[in-house]
């Protein structure tokens, strides 16, 4: 991924006005010195698609040999990341806030007799483990906070929660289907 090739996201002209204070990462590009090195700044993107195509090239490496050993019908897969992260948008870098692009991961689980599907269900990552739990037949403790995704899997339109709450430092956040707060 060559950095010179690398197109770097739009920032309107004061996208920072209608951010409350305490809602502006402390990694923006002004703070940091990285509005005056756009190319450090596209050297930063280069690095995060090779890293993306690294990552994606080792989980193939891992079901191709599920396949060879022939236990992809028998085993659960679970594909997540704990933060999300800022390339430039709104002119924040890495992970230390609680918008959008930070607090909403990836998640993929796939399992045997589980249909192909995608969900806009809101979910919580401490949902991951009553869910295996029950994949996989294992008892949930009664001491888990989190709820089995298991409907959502098998019907995309179910839902869990009704809203999902995040929180970093001394701030909240709370995402309900339709807004973030």
């Amino acid at each position: 991924y060559p950095h010179e090739k690398m197109e770097l996201p739009h920032v309107p002209a004061n996208d920072l006005d209608d951010i409350p204070p305490p809602g502006i990462s402390g990694s923006n590009s002004a703070k940091t010195g990285l509005a005056k090195y756009p190319e450090n700044q596209q050297r930063m993107w280069s690095g995060y698609c090779a890293t993306v195509t690294l990552m994606d090239e080792q989980v193939g490496r891992i079901l191709d040999e599920l396949d060879r050993l022939g236990l992809t019908g028998n085993t659960v897969i679970v594909f997540t990341s704990d933060h999300g992260y800022h390339l430039g948008d709104h002119t924040f870098w890495q992970k230390a806030n609680l918008h959008e692009q930070v607090t909403r991961v990836p998640l993929i689980i796939a399992a045997p007799g589980l249909p192909v599907g995608r969900s806009r269900s809101i979910v919580q990552l401490v949902d991951i483990f009553p869910t295996v739990c029950e994949l996989t037949g294992v008892p949930i403790p009664d001491s888990v906070e989190g709820r089995r995704l298991v409907p959502v899997l098998r019907d995309p339109k179910a839902t869990v929660h009704g809203a999902a709450f995040s929180y970093h430092c001394s701030h909240h956040a709370l995402r309900s289907a339709p807004w973030p707060y």
